[in-house]
This record gives structure tokens, C-alpha cells and sequence, in this order.
């Protein structure tokens, strides 16, 4: 599990928000703010975890972390 980006977090959500468009957004906040990510081709690409993280098993960070630590998530087939 990478600290460095919201992949394998408990508290992600991957939505299909339109026509198998999706978005990752995390479901500690309130209004669900959206965590960076790419989505492209069926795949969500989390790179990051935001500033705005409270998970204590989480390393926020205002730059991307390093590609390997990227997680890549397939969704919607």
C-alpha cells in the first residue's frame, strides 16, 4: 500500500459520475472534495494525497509522488 497517493485508502470513492466517466474523491469530507487523479481509458491514476488528508497512515504532499508509488485503478467494464 503506497502512503504516498489516496490508492488503497479506505476512505476513497471512485465514482462513474457520467456516461463511465469517473472521479476520485475522498469519503472523510464532508462534501466529498475530489483527491488528484487522472482518469483516462478505464484507468484512475492516483498520484498524490492532498493536503487537505487526515489519514494518519497518509503522506500529504503539494507535489506528485514518485511514478512507482502511483496506484492505477481499472474501472467500469
Amino acid at each position: 500500500m503506497s502512503n504516498n497517493t489516496c490508492g488503497n485508502c479506505p476512505n476513497l470513492v471512485i465514482k462513474d459520475i457520467w456516461r463511465g466517466m469517473h472521479t476520485a474523491s475522498c469519503g472523510l469530507t464532508k462534501d466529498g472534495i475530489i483527491v488528484p487523479h487522472k482518469w483516462e481509458n478505464g484507468v484512475v491514476t492516483l498520484w498524490r494525497v492532498p493536503e487537505f488528508c487526515e489519514n494518519p497512515d497518509k503522506k500529504p504532499s503539494k507535489k506528485q509522488a514518485p511514478k512507482k508509488d502511483w496506484v492505477h485503478v481499472k474501472v467500469g467494464d
